[in-house]
């Protein structure tokens, strides 16, 4: 199977604080990769630094073939994030701020943004206000804004924060379907039951290292205890 994401000896670190510390993992087409740790375990530096959002102190990433420090703007095309909170322009709708995003894109069609709204179920609320959604909704809407390019790579942090069930099962659904189109996503949580449902492997990390990289089907049945051993 083709390796969507390859990442080197990562580490980062700022003034004589390391962050990251000498991670190494590959994440393969259609995977569902967990990324679980305690807070400040380093999982938003991580993907920070898989965006190119946070710039690794040494190291190398690969994202579909391509380098991605000296090659920023031809990799971004092969990535959706969402990192931390989503930001939007909270006095337009919905549906303008995808817009707004569709028009510095000019691979994104009208067409493509629909079909990114049916995908999440957005179609009632899409012509409202942002601020007036629920952090849900927002969480729903970063999503659908994060697959506007179609993306070789998805990476969500905490995406299922403050969504109510409905919700859940709508993107777990969704990122299962991803999946199956050959999408690999990344994704950090603390709802470990909803995890468990999706991902194909779990990559625990704690203190900025990688402690263990698992198949979901080996530690279902102790995931939770793993966990908790490994942040405690």
């Amino acid at each position: 199977m083709q390796s969507t994401l390859i990442v080197k000896n990562i580490e980062k670190k700022i003034k004589k604080k390391q962050l990251i510390k000498n991670i190494s993992f590959k994440a393969t087409q259609g995977e569902i990769i967990g990324i679980l740790g305690s807070n400040g375990a380093g999982k938003t530096t991580l993907m920070k630094c898989l965006t190119g959002l946070m710039k690794m102190s040494s190291g190398e990433i690969e994202i579909c073939g391509t380098d991605i420090t000296p090659h920023r703007n031809n990799y971004l095309k092969h990535v959706g994030a969402i990192i931390e909170t989503p930001s939007f322009y909270e006095y337009m709708s919905g549906w303008k701020n995808l817009m707004q995003y569709m028009n510095m894109d000019k691979s994104i069609t009208k067409k493509r943004v629909r079909e990114v709204v049916e995908l999440l179920k957005l179609n009632e609320s899409i012509h409202e206000k942002v601020k007036d959604y629920s952090l849900g909704m927002k969480q729903r809407l970063g999503v659908a804004q994060a697959l506007l390019h179609s993306p070789n790579l998805l990476i969500l942090d905490e995406p299922m924060n403050g969504l109510d069930p409905k919700g859940v099962i709508i993107l777990r659904n969704l990122l299962q379907d991803l999946s199956h189109q050959g999408i690999t996503i990344l994704i950090s949580s603390h709802l470990l039951s909803e995890l468990e449902k999706i991902v194909t492997r779990v990559l625990f990390i704690e203190s900025g290292k990688l402690i263990s990289d698992e198949n979901i089907e080996n530690i279902k049945e102790t995931l939770e205890e793993k966990f908790l051993k490994v942040v405690s």
